[in-house]
């Protein structure tokens, strides 16, 4: 018996309390973690829903019956699953604008992996997969207030396109060192090319100047000769 507990509602009680810290730890550490590490600050607006939750962990410490304890704990889950979910949202924003933006960079490289453009195809087809998911996930987020059934959906929504997103950004840091390597061999055909350019510019450059030069000591030595012999001419 504790606190006027049995001992199977005080083990209810710390099963409770055990899932919402190792989900604390396990998931979103994690997630704030990889937040960090992508943008390089913390993600302010989890602040909120940080102060509620432990503000109900308070209450359940304080609280004298079970009923409390309960309600209590429920509402601190509530809002590790709100942390949770908004977590997921900014990350797949994130790794959407961070993988456009690569692979806007790197597209003719992407097109040069694997048989046929293989890559560029699988990338599209994942990229799809997971704009679609989070459009849903949004558009059942607008709906404003929720149910605690639609609550577990939008959870599940947010949930489900950052897995997708993941497989995007994973499909890509597979390939990394193949489209790096592509973009290279690019980068100097793209030189040779220019180089070549470069090379019949200066040819035609100089081909122009000698022919001014000739050109230039023809009209010289056809004046030399016109004085040379005009009065002679003029004046038989």
């Amino acid at each position: 018996m504790h606190d006027g507990m049995s001992a199977e509602q005080y083990k209810e009680i710390e099963a409770k309390e055990n899932e919402i810290f190792k989900n604390y730890m396990d998931v979103v550490q994690v997630l704030i973690m990889a937040i960090e590490v992508r943008r390089g600050i913390f993600p302010a607006y989890i602040y909120t829903e940080l102060r509620s939750l432990f503000t109900h962990f308070s209450r359940f410490r304080l609280a004298d019956t079970l009923e409390d304890k309960l309600h209590h704990l429920n509402g601190a889950s509530r809002h590790l699953g709100r942390m949770t979910r908004d977590l997921h949202k900014d990350l797949c924003f994130t790794i959407a604008e961070e993988n456009k933006n690569y692979i806007n960079k790197f597209a003719k490289a992407i097109l040069l992996v694997g048989p046929h453009g293989d890559l560029n195809k699988r990338l599209a087809q994942q990229e799809k997969k997971a704009r679609n998911l989070y459009f849903d996930a949004k558009i059942l987020d607008s709906k404003g207030t929720l149910t605690d059934n639609e609550e577990v959906r939008l959870f599940d929504a947010f949930q489900t396109a950052y897995a997708a997103y993941s497989e995007l950004d994973n499909l890509i840091e597979e390939n990394k060192s193949d489209i790096i390597e592509k973009d290279a061999q690019l980068e100097s055909f793209r030189k040779e090319e220019l180089d070549e350019q470069v090379n019949a510019i200066n040819e035609a450059t100089s081909k122009t100047t000698r022919r001014w030069a000739l050109i230039t000591i023809g009209v010289a030595i056809a004046f030399f000769f016109l004085g040379l012999f005009a009065p002679s001419i003029l004046f038989g």
